[in-house]
């Protein structure tokens, strides 16, 4: 059965979804075949995926919101728009700026949160991963994101704003846990700490990080670099674009991190 994955943090700009991205990739790679749901209304994710493929030209015949309010009326055994990418054993579900209506309705935020869960259990099976890439937002979706995952990865920088926006996040996750009708099962796969430059402030961060969360830092930390930069923004994952560098070699070794405590 596919493992579900959730990657997250409130405080956007901390590399997430390249993080998402760039593991998932990654696992393909190992033989792994891997859908990605991209659950955030700027789409990025979405732009990586559709990247220089002739099939797709940025308008989506369906997206994820879509799923979430006609797939479960549908009497059909795949409600998910799923839609292959140029990667080998690599798929995605695309999203657009209407996800954010999504949330912000007050007609959807009380719809249950097992709706996500829904909408994978019918195609779980077909993928070894099912990686999620959350808005840097709390509400229904993340909710859904939580309750639908089987781990949950917190992407961070070393900085104050992140750290709050990481124990926002670890709060509802608490809540979770707690509750046997959402997903006490739910693990904190751990936090992944991206951008890191070797300045005192960034060294400071580091120890709190460290002191804070023990084993669940996932290493080695994602160091700063111009290669990483330009990948994203050419919607490249980073084993192409620089094969040899250091983001690609920090980025190899924390997916296999993730993987083996996925497995233990």
């Amino acid at each position: 059965m596919g493992y579900v994955i959730s990657f997250m943090n409130n405080k956007g700009g901390v590399a997430k979804t390249m993080s998402a991205f760039n593991v998932g990739i990654l696992w393909s790679r190992i033989g792994k075949k891997v859908l990605f749901i991209d659950l955030d209304s700027q789409a990025n994710l979405t732009g990586m995926l559709a990247a220089y493929d002739d099939r797709y030209s940025g308008k989506w015949e369906s997206t994820i919101e879509d799923a979430f309010i006609i797939g479960p009326k549908l009497e059909k055994d795949r409600p998910l728009p799923i839609l292959p990418s140029r990667y080998h054993g690599v798929d995605f579900v695309p999203a657009d700026l209407k996800l954010a209506n999504f949330d912000n309705d007050t007609s959807t935020v009380s719809l249950k949160v097992y709706l996500l869960k829904d909408l994978i259990e019918p195609i779980r099976n077909e993928y070894d991963y099912i990686i999620i890439d959350c808005p840097p937002a709390l509400g229904s979706i993340i909710m859904n994101a939580m309750v639908a995952s089987d781990g949950m990865v917190l992407v961070t920088t070393p900085d104050q704003p992140s750290l709050d926006g990481m124990h926002m996040v670890i709060g509802v996750y608490n809540e979770i846990i707690s509750d046997a009708r959402l997903n006490p099962y739910l693990k904190f796969i751990g936090c992944l700490v991206t951008r890191v430059e070797n300045d005192t402030i960034n060294k400071l961060y580091i120890s709190l990080i460290e002191k804070e969360f023990e084993a669940y830092v996932i290493k080695p930390y994602i160091r700063k670099n111009t290669k990483l930069n330009q990948s994203s923004s050419m919607h490249r994952d980073i084993f192409t674009h620089d094969p040899d560098g250091k983001g690609a070699h920090d980025y190899r070794d924390a997916a296999k991190e993730i993987l083996l405590r996925i497995e233990h």
